[in-house]
């Protein structure tokens, strides 16, 4: 496979020489065949030799591909073919979305991410399913026919026009229009048609949905932003982007929510973490401050958390994250679909474990520098749904809940903390 060299020098210069090779190795590999089971049409699975997809309760990988187009199965509805990546969103979904919600996939043809964000919805929710070009929009309609479910509306409009009608969503999926880096291996054509210029386009095009489609989010709904693409430009620096226009909004104060994994024996899961500062080995962070530059929390917006941690009662430690880009081989986990670690990665959870690191996670080093450079608060707190010093596998359901919840309860009491101290004189936003 021929890469343009203006892709070849970027991307190796983004991901470092070692998981470059890797890269290249895994484009001239076949590509994983999956699909996923429509749950309101099927109760069968896969016959033998399908393994789950970890991260969705309906997909499989199959050992071979079939000739899908001949088995009336697929025209049925029963199940979708689709990359297992592109499943994530059931994971997501799940962990954050427990009460009916009206929600809207933006950008959603051909329909994969539609139906599989609707089997992961609370019933009682409603979907609208959009997407901006007339000829896509029918075959979207047509896969959201076969699925069946009857709270799916297909729509066909642009991001503004959502605004301009007044409607609010507790939940927008913008699977981003992209360069396409990630379909060089399935769509070999689209690599004809990458070039430093579309990039920036599509960078563009991107920031320009997002404006656009914000204030169509309800307070405390939850905003998914992803593409198909590697490049930092299409994904970190947007996101970064959007950190920015939520300041020039007024917004001063930035408090990163979610789950992560401890490598602490004294850190169970159930309990609560709330970072400190973070180990920089994400990569938009260094396009806002050299990598000596350290990743820290606002010590006030910790000590909110902190107080509000203990007045509820609640099992937490603080300490440093390890912020990386990578969910498998950056943590040094062995249970992804190939299994392998970098060399320079392999003995790296073991050694932060022993300088005193707390767990792993995603988000904070690029969300701790980019509000130190930009004069914003930012804080961070987490709950425990995975002891690495134990296992790779993640906690019971039930104490995924109970650690999502504690730090729900957490975060709420701390900002009504913060909102008092800023109405007695303070300046917290």
């Amino acid at each position: 496979m021929t890469l343009p060299e203006e892709f070849t020098t970027y991307t190796r210069a983004l991901m470092g020489e070692e998981r470059f090779a890797r890269f290249l190795g895994a484009l001239d590999e076949p590509a994983p065949v999956s699909i996923r089971v429509n749950p309101f049409k099927a109760e069968a699975t896969p016959e033998t030799g399908a393994d789950r997809v970890a991260w969705c309760l309906g997909g499989y990988y199959l050992d071979n591909r079939p000739a899908f187009t001949f088995d009336p199965l697929l025209h049925a509805g029963a199940y979708y073919v689709q990359e297992a990546s592109s499943m994530f969103i059931d994971h997501v979904v799940r962990q954050f979305v427990h009460a009916p919600v009206t929600a809207l996939d933006l950008c959603a043809a051909p329909g994969g991410k539609t139906t599989c964000l609707r089997a992961a919805l609370p019933e009682g929710s409603r979907l609208y399913s959009n997407e901006p070009h007339p000829k896509r929009a029918q075959i979207l309609a047509e896969n959201v026919v076969k699925f069946g479910h009857p709270e799916v509306v297909v729509t066909n409009n642009y991001a503004i026009d959502y605004q301009r009608a007044g409607l609010r969503f507790g939940l927008i999926l913008a699977d981003m229009p992209c360069s396409g880096e990630g379909m060089f291996r399935k769509d070999p054509e689209s690599i004809g048609e990458w070039s430093p210029a579309n990039v920036e386009k599509c960078a563009a095009l991107q920031r320009s949905i997002l404006a656009d489609i914000w204030p169509c989010l309800l307070p405390g709904g939850l905003l998914i932003y992803s593409t198909c693409t590697f490049n930092a430009h299409e994904n970190e620096d947007n996101i970064a982007f959007a950190v920015e226009e939520l300041a020039r909004l007024g917004v001063e104060t930035f408090i990163r929510v979610g789950t992560t994994g401890s490598i602490q024996d004294d850190l169970h899961p159930g309990d609560v973490v709330i970072n400190t500062a973070s180990v920089r080995m994400d990569g938009a962070s260094r396009a806002y401050a050299p990598i000596e530059f350290p990743a820290v929390a606002d010590p006030d917006t910790v000590l909110a958390l902190r107080e509000a941690a203990e007045e509820s009662g609640i099992p937490f430690k603080t300490g440093i994250s390890i912020s990386t880009d990578s969910f498998w081989p950056g943590q040094e986990r062995y249970d992804s679909f190939g299994g392998y670690v970098l060399k320079r990665l392999q003995g790296s959870l073991e050694d932060f474990r022993h300088i005193g690191c707390t767990n792993y996670e995603m988000e904070n080093a690029t969300l701790f520098t980019l509000c130190s450079v930009l004069g914003l608060k930012a804080a961070s707190i987490c709950g425990v749904v995975a002891k690495r010093t134990d296992s790779e596998s993640v906690a019971p359901h039930e104490v995924y809940e109970k650690a999502e919840q504690r730090f729900q309860d957490v975060v709420k009491r701390a900002l009504e903390k913060m909102i008092a101290r800023s109405r007695s004189g303070g300046n917290i936003s």
